[in-house]
């Protein structure tokens, strides 16, 4: 939708100069002409000013999730499991991509090889009362997690805390540490020992 809406900007726009310089040319005081240049150019210098920093803003998001993505990208190198809950929302990698359903039209296919070249096994708490499925797929039962590591990101809306009770209560949880992150993405590192008890 915002793209729509920025087309249909680019319109008003383009119509709006067009109109402005009829006015102007209609009007024939100078003191009309002196205000409907001004109105110009104070619209002008809010709209430069407004895109400004909407790009300053977007470049620091930019740069956010490719630190999240470097990150997570090594981490999962090191990881015989990523481990997400499931959210719409935006991630650190195209693994959100193919979890979550965001689409990565012009790249897809590039993007997947990326993934499947470093870590395939990406697994999704379903919640408490499922068991963990691959790529919300094939269900994966506890035995697979045995003494493995785990990674997973600690977010606002996808907290760690989820899982590690999750896990807890299934297997025995040798370590827990915070790896990698920014601020918005923590990346934590769970190592599994043996088996408590099965998933339901």
């Amino acid at each position: 939708a915002k793209h729509f809406k920025n087309y249909y900007l680019i319109g008003a726009l383009v119509l709006g100069g067009v109109g402005l310089y009829a006015l102007y040319i209609l009007f024939e005081r100078k003191f009309l002409k002196s205000l409907l240049v001004g109105l110009s150019i104070f619209f002008s210098i809010h709209t430069i000013y407004n895109l400004v920093t909407s790009l300053r803003f977007k470049k620091e998001i930019l740069t956010t999730r490719l630190q999240d993505q470097n990150g997570l990208r090594q981490a999962m190198q090191k990881a015989d499991f990523l481990l997400f809950k499931p959210e719409w929302m935006w991630g650190p990698s195209p693994d959100y991509g193919l979890i979550f359903g965001l689409s990565y039209v012009r790249h897809r296919d590039r993007y997947k090889e990326i993934i499947h070249g470093i870590k395939p096994e990406v697994l999704t708490f379903e919640g408490n009362d499922r068991s963990l499925m691959n790529m919300r797929v094939l269900n994966i039962p506890d035995t697979a997690l045995v003494d493995k590591t785990i990674v997973t990101v600690d977010q606002s809306v996808r907290p760690a805390k989820e899982i590690l009770d999750f896990l807890h209560a299934r297997l025995e949880i040798i370590g827990v540490d915070s790896i990698y992150g920014t601020p918005e993405t923590p990346i934590i590192c769970i190592r599994t020992g043996k088996s408590i008890s099965p998933i339901q």
